[in-house]
């Protein structure tokens, strides 16, 4: 996932590289599908993402964190002026933007936002550009809001309450190398204590 990709493992990847200097670290970004396949294929040792979209029993998950998801508007919208958190009924009035994580919203009544959506976005950049437009609202996970954004705000949905497990994906019969187990320990110790 590009938050993961952006926001978590940077940090990770420097103590990394400050313990073991002469190891060749490839990071790749993929989509679910080609994560799983490239697991399954044996060309990655390891993978990060959203428990939801990789489900075949070759592969384990090692959870890390929750991601919760919240509202994404204009910082002046009328939403934006609540306390501090807003309910799924509260977005029902204003135009809703469906996109990729909104398959977080369906096992929950909240689902009806993405259902009656009036415009759906895939790619994150023409979302944030869209939002900013001001022609509508969405759901994002914390980790794909953009740090220090000026002109939108995020606020957390709590009604229902929504998130994303983040984990570390690796085949489970499949032998790593003590290098990859050393950045599978890594990536557990410092993600699991990263507190969104």
């Amino acid at each position: 996932m590009p938050s993961v990709a952006a926001k978590l493992i940077p940090g990770v990847l420097a103590a990394y590289t400050d313990t073991h200097p002469h190891v060749e670290v490839a990071l790749v970004d993929d989509n679910a599908a080609g994560v799983e396949t490239r697991l399954l294929a044996g060309e990655v040792d390891l993978a990060l993402g959203n428990c939801l979209h990789i489900q075949d029993e070759r592969i384990e998950f090692t959870p890390l964190l929750a991601d919760p998801l919240g509202l994404v508007c204009l910082h002046d919208h009328p939403l934006a002026q609540k306390p501090k958190e807003v309910s799924w009924q509260e977005l029902e009035p204003f135009p809703f933007i469906r996109n990729g994580t909104c398959t977080l919203l369906e096992p929950t009544p909240a689902h009806v936002l993405a259902d009656n959506a009036r415009y759906s976005v895939e790619n994150i950049t023409s979302l944030f550009s869209v939002l900013e437009l001001g022609i509508g609202i969405t759901t994002l996970p914390k980790l794909a809001f953009p740090d220090g954004s000026t002109h939108l705000r995020w606020i957390p949905l709590t009604s229902p309450y929504v998130e994303r497990q983040i984990g570390i994906f690796r085949l489970k019969d499949r032998y790593i190398s003590p290098q990859a187990y050393d950045f599978f320990e890594m990536c557990v110790s410092q993600l699991s204590a990263n507190n969104l």
